[in-house]
């Protein structure tokens, strides 16, 4: 025997054996649910584990899942069941739509809806498909070929081959009947996701803020996920980009080993690294629903409001003529630690602030690990002015530059406030003169802090000398 011929010989075995079963499936639909569990990603996809009860026969035979996600991978699905056996699998996604059921009637009589020229009422009229495609049909009516809608369509049932809604059919053998087995299906989807927002709120003061965190549950699909355990993972899980099938195929099929393993559970453990949120009551998640979730709630974090301007590397190390005018940035500093009345993992996302009904700024959050701090922008601070001017430049060689700067602060605001000058460096740097006392915040990065008083100036000078 030839080892094309051994090859075809075992898939004919295998899906021989699968050929067994009986004609009719065995539908375990959504009623059947005895629980649900979602594991959803904020990037974008989640992980489902259905459990589902019925009556298994004895042999072989093929079970129907019903209400499963239509961004199923099918590749991800796992069946299982005590003393089961899965053989095979096949995801059904070629649910009926106008445009399919047309197709599904090319070169077939049905009829198509007509106005009746002579009372304005709605007929019926016998005509042929000839080509269908994009919500128009090519129709042999009267003698003569049309264009027609697909909404006009009339026929007499469905398609076999055409399902009500998605569905994975597993073949599998029992070595013995079974009444009211458990069956696990898990799988992954790209129907779901989610987001992370915030709410703060501050106090008058600008020393605390009462924060919210929301997770917002997106569900693109059109299945239901009644009564569900949530669980949400934050961060960023490596997932290689699937193989995409050929246009048109509707059908994934996964014949499998007699021996396969039961599909595995979620490991705990394998979660380290991220941060999974598990919300304690169950949710419905409907179809094309977003949902809002109360996360984590917050009163009292201890905040500082800091008023911060930024330098580019092009005005500091590049030679400039002028004056650059601005506005001082407006911060929110906070720590993530029990000190600050916080302390917990919190996910990235966009952080909305107000002072009572007033929204006074918004930013985005990047991942904020326990321990770590956060510096939110509010905006520009109108009452917070600076003048930028470079004073001197000198350029000893191609790789040696000495530069002198001034910059002038100016509080218009009625209370002493506090600016921080954030200068950044390059190369091999070093302050040779400056007014003020500077602090080397990283090694890219020069930091000085001017008290100015109610309706004050202050003035800050530098000369930095750079090796490239």
């Amino acid at each position: 025997m030839s080892p094309l011929q051994r090859t075809v010989l075992a898939i004919a075995i295998v899906f021989g054996n699968h050929a067994l079963a009986r004609a009719d499936p065995l539908v375990v639909g959504g009623e059947a649910r005895t629980g649900l569990g979602l594991t959803i990603f904020e990037s974008g996809f989640a992980v489902v584990a259905d459990r589902r009860r019925a009556d298994i026969p004895s042999g072989p035979s093929e079970i129907r899942f019903d209400d499963v996600a239509a961004g199923m991978r099918p590749e991800t699905a796992r069946v299982s069941g005590d003393g089961l056996t899965v053989r095979a699998q096949v995801f059904d996604n070629d649910v009926l739509t106008l445009d399919r059921l047309a197709a599904a009637h090319v070169g077939k009589n049905v009829g198509l809806k007509r106005t009746d020229a002579r009372n304005g009422g709605k007929k019926i009229v016998p005509a042929k498909i000839i080509a269908a495609r994009d919500g128009r049909m090519a129709v042999e009516v009267e003698n003569r070929i049309e264009w027609d809608y697909v909404e006009n369509l009339v026929v007499d049932r469905i398609p076999g081959n055409l399902a009500i809604k998605p569905a994975l059919i597993a073949g599998v053998f029992n070595p013995q009947a079974r009444k009211n087995l458990e069956l696990k299906l898990l799988y992954m989807t790209n129907d779901l996701t989610w987001s992370a927002d915030y709410v703060a709120n501050l106090n008058a003061e600008d020393t605390e803020m009462d924060l919210s965190v929301w997770a917002t549950v997106v569900n693109n699909g059109e299945t239901d996920f009644p009564n569900a355990e949530l669980a949400l993972l934050s961060g960023d899980v490596h997932r290689t980009a699937p193989k995409m099938a050929p246009r048109g195929t509707m059908r994934a099929e996964t014949a499998m080993m007699a021996n396969a393993e039961p599909a595995p559970g979620i490991d705990r453990e394998a979660l380290s690294g991220y941060h999974l949120y598990k919300v304690d009551e169950p949710h419905r998640i409907g179809p094309r629903q977003s949902r809002r979730i109360a996360l984590i709630k917050a009163p009292a974090v201890a905040i500082e409001i800091e008023h911060v301007i930024s330098g580019q590397v092009s005005n500091i190390h590049g030679r400039r003529e002028g004056v650059v005018r601005g506005k001082a940035m407006r911060r929110v500093v906070f720590a993530n630690d029990a000190a600050s009345r916080l302390g917990l993992p919190l996910p990235a996302g966009v952080v909305r602030f107000y002072r009572g009904d007033t929204f006074i700024g918004e930013d985005r959050l990047n991942h904020l690990a326990k321990g770590t701090r956060s510096e939110p922008t509010l905006g520009r601070d109108s009452d917070i002015g600076y003048e930028r001017t470079q004073t001197d430049y000198v350029r000893h060689d191609n790789r040696l530059i000495e530069t002198a700067h001034r910059i002038s602060v100016a509080n218009g605001s009625e209370r002493a406030m506090t600016v921080r000058v954030e200068e950044p460096m390059t190369g091999e740097w070093e302050i040779l003169k400056e007014s003020l006392r500077h602090a080397k915040a990283t090694a890219h990065r020069a930091d000085w802090k001017l008290e100015i008083p109610a309706g004050g100036t202050r003035e800050l000078t530098y000369r930095v000398r750079t090796r490239f």
